[in-house]
């Protein structure tokens, strides 16, 4: 895209890092719809290469090796896909995500949500 920093013309942009953070279970989110949105997110990193990476974690998954605060605080900016999974079912599936997203809240890291994100 040829872009360069305006503190430093001719320097090349860094790499934003993007965490998103998939709102179902592997199995769930690899056939349901929002295995697409996830798909787009990481896709749209593609439309800047050498520009953004994209990381995808699984909160619902039991057992996830997710980040903590200190690790959230590397991401550029968090994007929560939608899910199949539903708040008021419950579960620890759920609880899972919202202790993850009250960790990611204590960051300063922009927090872009849909569906479940909302």
């Amino acid at each position: 895209l040829g872009c360069s920093r305006p503190d430093a013309p001719g320097m090349p942009m860094p790499v934003a890092r993007l965490l998103v953070v998939e709102g179902n279970t592997r199995p769930s989110g690899c056939i349901r719809r929002t295995g697409r949105e996830r798909g787009l997110y990481a896709g749209a990193a593609g439309a800047f290469p050498g520009q953004v990476t994209v990381d995808i974690c699984y909160p619902a998954d039991v057992g996830a090796n997710l980040p903590d605060a200190g690790g959230i605080d590397g991401y550029d900016g968090i994007a929560i896909t939608g899910l199949s999974l539903n708040i008021y079912h419950g579960g620890i599936e759920i609880a899972q995500q919202i202790e993850f997203m009250r960790t990611a809240f204590t960051t300063d890291v922009p927090i872009f949500g849909s569906c479940w994100g909302l």
